[in-house]
């Protein structure tokens, strides 16, 4: 969700930076009349499903084959 630079912010300020990030689509979408949000995240990547979680996110299914990464997790969330 962030891209790391190698002098650059701590962990946690890359964290609350994404976490922004996706606030701000997720506002612009909803303003603009989506009436559907989709996100594909990582199974091991509890930050970033935390923070789906947070913004409305549900998780629907593991979508395409497992890989050495992991699998891959479909979520969605409805315009409120």
């Amino acid at each position: 969700m962030a891209v790391v630079r190698v002098n650059g912010p701590s962990r946690a300020t890359i964290s609350i930076r994404a976490a922004q990030t996706a606030r701000a689509i997720v506002e612009w979408a909803t303003d603009a009349g989506c009436p559907r949000l989709w996100a594909q995240v990582w199974d091991w990547n509890v930050s970033s499903r935390r923070v789906l979680a947070k913004l409305g996110f549900r998780e629907l299914r593991p979508i395409g084959p497992g890989s050495t990464h992991g699998r891959s997790l479909l979520t969605v969330r409805d315009a409120r």
